[in-house]
């Protein structure tokens, strides 16, 4: 209620100061409030309704201010799905620079050749970008278009889909790969991926070249609305510079600026 200064000092200087003779105008934007405490809702990020779909806690979206700088982390073990919360339909454009975070992937129990469960790193890393749909009565899958993090070499993308019963990925019968890339050099810097998708047709971009084009995808026909994200398969992982749209136009413009390079 009350401030005492018990001594005032002053100090001088040696040579005169300019002084001021008006005062400029100021003004201050309080920044966007975010949570201390884990939350799996953000400006960008958080729950599908219509499918379902919900963003796990092991990103930490914090960061994700509507700023050119904004980010979001992941340090959790498991597969780890973020979503774009505004992002369901049949036609949508993504894109995100995702760059390695962790030494090494994260230890997890899994069993060896003969049954045994063994405690060690993930023999087979991966991130990337995530096309999902689902929800109650409706169909639900998955499509994971990936970086093999596999001994760190990330010289290697894919894409693998769920089997029909909507729960484990079918990597006997759907995964696709283009091998012997130029390394990504993931751990140093970001790679860049992109999903295109006009209907059944699904194109897949890294650093800006096309890697495969897909068009015989189960369940994801001309008219199954799907929403997008993130992906991680016990990986440490920075994403930024990421955005998604199902406007036409800006689907149409990518499209032009990416087939075309």
């Amino acid at each position: 209620d009350a401030l005492a200064i018990s001594d005032i000092v002053v100090l001088g200087k040696d040579t005169a100061c300019a002084g001021v003779s008006q005062f400029a105008a100021y003004s201050y934007t309080n920044p966007a409030p975010v949570s201390a405490q884990l939350v799996n809702e953000s400006a960008t990020f958080g729950a599908i309704a219509e499918a379902q779909l919900e963003t796990m806690y092991g990103y930490d979206l914090s960061h994700d201010d509507g700023t050119a700088n904004a980010y979001i982390t992941q340090t959790s073990v498991g597969q780890q799905a973020a979503y774009f919360k505004d992002v369901y339909a049949t036609s949508f454009y993504i894109e995100a620079d995702l760059k390695v975070t962790a030494p090494q992937p994260y230890h997890v129990k899994w069993k060896d050749a003969e049954g045994n469960w063994q405690l060690g790193v993930d023999h087979e890393p991966k991130f990337g970008l995530l096309v999902a749909c689902g929800g109650q009565e409706k169909p639900t899958n998955k499509i994971f278009y990936y970086v093999n993090a596999k001994n760190y070499a990330f010289t290697q993308v894919g894409c693998v889909q769920q089997k029909a019963s909507g729960k484990d990925w079918d990597w006997a019968n759907t995964d696709r790969t283009i091998d012997n890339l130029e390394p990504l050099n993931c751990n140093n810097q970001a790679v860049k991926l992109a999903i295109l998708r006009e209907g059944a047709t699904f194109y897949f971009f890294c650093n800006g070249e096309l890697m495969m084009t897909v068009n015989d995808f189960v369940t994801f026909i001309e008219t199954q609305n799907a929403t997008v994200g993130f992906m991680s398969f016990n990986m440490g992982l920075k994403i930024s510079n990421y955005s998604a749209t199902t406007d036409a136009g800006a689907i149409a413009a990518k499209k032009a600026e990416l087939l075309n390079n």
